[in-house]
Parts: C-alpha cells; structure tokens; sequence
C-alpha cells in the first residue's frame, strides 16, 4: 500500500467506519431504500462540484451517477429528498485527489452492495444501475491509487481535508434517511 493511500485511510478510518455502520448490508428492499436515497443526496451533493474546478489526474473525475440514482429512485417510486450538502473541499489537485480517494473507493463497497442488490431482485437496468455503473471497471480503483501515489505538486493535508469532508457529507446524507417508510 503507498504511503498516500495510507496516510488517506488512516485519516478517514473513523469517518470510514461510521458510514459503513450506516450503511451496513442490505437485507430487504426497505434497508435498499434507505441506502438509495442516502446516496442520491450524497451524488446530488458531491457532483454539484462544476467541472471546470475538477483536476483531470490521469483521466480521474468523478464517475457521475446521480442520473442512474435517479432512475433506481424511480423504479422504487421513492422521492429522494432535495438536499444539497455544501461540498467545501477545497480546490485543487490534491482536494480533487482527496475527493477521489472515497468516490472510487466507494466502488469496493458497490460490488458487496451490488449482490445484496441481487438478492433483492435488482439489477443493473432496474432499481441498482448506479451499482452497476460503478463496479463497471474494477481495475479503475488500481489505476487510480496509481495517479494518487505519483501525482505532483501533492498537497497531502489538503487531501486529508477533503476526504474527511466528503465522508462527512456521506454520514450526513444516511443520517438524513434513516428511516424510510
């Protein structure tokens, strides 16, 4: 593991671990609906970033999947809640890098999330695209923490802010919708 993933997962590990107990695994469709709204408001938050402030890394921005969420919403008929989290992460390739750090790593969890989803009797063209979407291109995680580890001009505080920032609004995001009728 290189030294900048792990200063970021040493960082965030709290952060990490409390969103995952949120989240936790996905038994029933209430459990998925809940899940689904809390990431269409954390996609709606963080996706907001324009795309002139991203920093293209080697190809990296954002998988953007608040349309897929969208749909998935839809085909749930579930109405996700109109709040936007101020993002705040600062600007700049190591922010941007920070970001990234949990929006592409968030696709490890997507694979574990996506055979719950399959459990459920959701797929990838109904109720779970999003997950799909994300597990698309599992060696993108790689080839990110490639970028992460070799990029210049790293500013690893900044990093660290910006990831613990993006955590932050995901913990708010399912505390928002935790209960979900």
């Amino acid at each position: 593991m290189g030294p900048r993933r792990q200063a970021l997962r040493v960082a965030t590990s709290a952060l990490h671990k409390q969103l995952d107990g949120l989240v936790g695994r996905l038994s029933d469709l209430s459990d998925y609906s809940r899940y689904l709204l809390a990431t269409t408001a954390f996609r709606a938050s963080v996706e907001t970033i324009p795309a002139s402030t991203e920093v293209d890394v080697s190809g990296f921005n954002p998988t953007r999947l608040h349309d897929e969420l969208l749909l998935d919403c839809a085909d749930l008929t579930l109405d996700p809640r109109k709040i936007i989290y101020e993002p705040a992460i600062g600007q700049g390739r190591s922010a941007h890098l920070g970001m990234m750090y949990v929006l592409e790593g968030s696709a490890l969890g997507a694979r574990l999330l996506m055979g719950d989803a399959l459990r459920l009797g959701l797929n990838g063209t109904f109720g779970a695209r999003h997950l799909a979407k994300q597990i698309a291109r599992p060696q993108r995680w790689e080839e990110f923490l490639q970028s992460l580890e070799t990029a210049e001009d790293f500013d690893l505080d900044a990093a660290m802010v910006a990831a613990s920032r993006v955590f932050e609004i995901a913990i708010c995001c399912a505390e928002a919708n935790r209960r979900v009728p």
